[in-house]
């Protein structure tokens, strides 16, 4: 018998375990198509790398364009001076004095001539009447007036119309002159 016998491919012993070939061809064969080179990863990193370099790239540009452009700004020489308060807030003002201001005659309001919350002072013109009724009723006068003086000449007759010149008359008929008005000489003397 031979001891030292070389053991064949045939005769492996199992024990339930599923049968592996030992080529070495086929072994390599597996692993390398399994296996990625490293340079894969490599080229894997550097596309990764750069997509995400131009999607930050392409957000920046859009932030950008999204912005408005900015605005002009005017430059001047700094001053100093004393300037108005001005306070804008919401609220309801009353004033320290009110004033009632009553009118002197009735009409139609045809001018305003000062501001609200405006100083005004003693004799500053405010407002603006309609003056056409107090004209008609200035002219009326005037007119009753020369209608008056009218019938007073006529009523006092030839001698107050001489003056009074007359001998011997001092007074124009006294019963005339009551009528227009007057007791009065036609010298205009009492």
């Amino acid at each position: 018998m031979k001891v030292n016998a070389p053991v064949s491919d045939h005769k492996i012993m199992d024990y339930g375990l599923p049968k592996r070939s030992t080529r070495p061809e086929t072994k390599r064969a597996r692993t390398a198509n399994h296996r990625i080179p490293k340079w894969a990863y490599l080229l894997f990193i550097l596309l990764a790398g750069f997509v995400t370099y131009r999607i930050y790239q392409h957000r920046a540009i859009e932030a950008k364009a999204a912005q408005p452009a900015p605005r002009p700004a005017s430059v001047a020489k700094v001053i100093t001076k004393d300037v108005p308060l001005y306070l804008d807030e919401i609220g309801t003002c009353a004033a320290y004095e009110t004033v009632q201001v009553p009118a002197q005659v009735s009409g139609v309001i045809i001018g305003r001539h000062f501001q609200d919350g405006s100083e005004v002072k003693k004799g500053d013109l405010l407002f603006t009447i309609d003056p056409r009724p107090f004209q008609a009723v200035l002219d009326q006068a005037k007119a009753q007036a020369a209608l008056d003086a009218g019938d007073a000449q006529a009523t006092r007759g030839p001698a107050c119309e001489e003056g009074g010149r007359a001998a011997g008359l001092r007074h124009c008929s006294g019963e005339r002159a009551k009528v227009a008005g007057s007791d009065r000489s036609c010298s205009g003397k009492p």
